[in-house]
């Protein structure tokens, strides 16, 4: 709610990395494509890909329009693809301190994240027709092959980072590897990392260090860098984006003056509250994925009371993308 109050409507919502699950995933964009009519795209890092098969994956989701049958208008849906992780994550000493792991992991050793590694892809989306956008996962953005050579040639409009990583700020890797993209070839890059590693880095600092909440970086080809805080009451960020109209040359010459630059103007920390008295359920109850996203993004005036258990739906995975 705090979100529409900021702003007009939600074109685009991004979850970091390892979000969801293919199920909650085509759940929420099911009921999205239906519900809200000013979504534009979605992304999110997930555990699994279109065809529920496990690992570490991003999936992009773009609605558009099609032609109903016997004249019947047009019907809006969403086009999803999935496309794996390229590298494995590695975990030393260090990183298992810093995020208290080593009850779990032993930090006398090496250890590597355990997923398959397989065919290796790029994935562009269009929107608005003249903008596009690519999302990558943490370690694919810091190692250079393969995909940045494709990433530079294609220079989408926006690159979405999904992270499991402390918080963002200039002065961290993730920082030094989106400045690359925004000046060759341009590309604005968005780094957004989870609150419960942010929250666990927090929580083993050093006395001297204070806490930091910035899940999101911005970066963009004129050279600013925003951190985007997100406080630990919060839930999410609603950021404010603008499209300049710029002029994109080829190496061959040909120019492309309907290209957008897109620029960071400002964000706002949402969150739930289930006590407010807005709310038809009670203190106790879970709210559904879907009710927490239509609630943090404003797109509805209050959740709807609670549902009665049911059995789970049926449905046939998409084949993966």
């Amino acid at each position: 709610m705090a979100a529409k109050h900021d702003v007009e409507a939600i074109h685009g919502i991004i979850f970091p990395e390892y979000a969801l699950d293919w199920e909650s995933y085509q759940e929420l964009v099911h009921t999205l494509s239906k519900t809200c009519p000013k979504l534009e795209f979605i992304v999110a890092g997930a555990s699994e890909n279109c065809g529920s098969a496990p690992g570490n994956f991003a999936f992009s989701t773009v609605f558009t329009h099609k032609e109903g049958q016997n004249g019947d208008g047009s019907v809006r849906y969403g086009i999803s693809t999935s496309r794996s992780k390229h590298h494995r994550w590695r975990l030393d000493e260090g990183q298992i301190s810093t995020y208290a792991l080593a009850s779990a992991l032993d930090p006398r050793y090496v250890w590597w994240e355990d997923i398959p590694l397989s065919k290796r892809e790029v994935h562009v989306n269009v929107f608005r027709d003249t903008s596009t956008f690519a999302a990558m996962i943490c370690e694919d953005l810091a190692r250079v092959d393969p995909c940045h050579p494709i990433l530079r040639a294609m220079a989408p409009s926006l690159v979405f980072v999904l992270l499991m990583d402390g918080p963002q700020i200039p002065e961290r890797w993730s920082a030094r590897y989106a400045t690359a993209l925004a000046e060759d070839p341009g590309s604005s890059v968005l780094t957004l990392t989870s609150a419960a590693l942010m929250r666990r880095s927090n929580q083993t600092r050093s006395p001297s260090r204070p806490e930091n909440w910035s899940i999101a970086l911005w970066r963009d080809d004129s050279g600013r860098s925003v951190p985007i805080v997100c406080d630990d009451k919060s839930h999410g960020v609603v950021l404010t984006l603008s499209g300049y109209r710029t002029t994109e040359v080829s190496l061959d010459g040909r120019a492309n003056p309907l290209a957008r630059a897109w620029r960071y103007h400002g964000h706002q920390p949402v969150r739930v509250d289930p006590k407010a008295p807005a709310l038809d359920v009670d203190e106790g109850d879970d709210l559904s994925l879907e009710e927490v996203v239509r609630l943090v993004t404003g797109l509805d005036e209050r959740i709807p009371p609670r549902r009665q258990p049911s059995a789970p739906p049926v449905s046939t995975p998409e084949t993966p993308a």
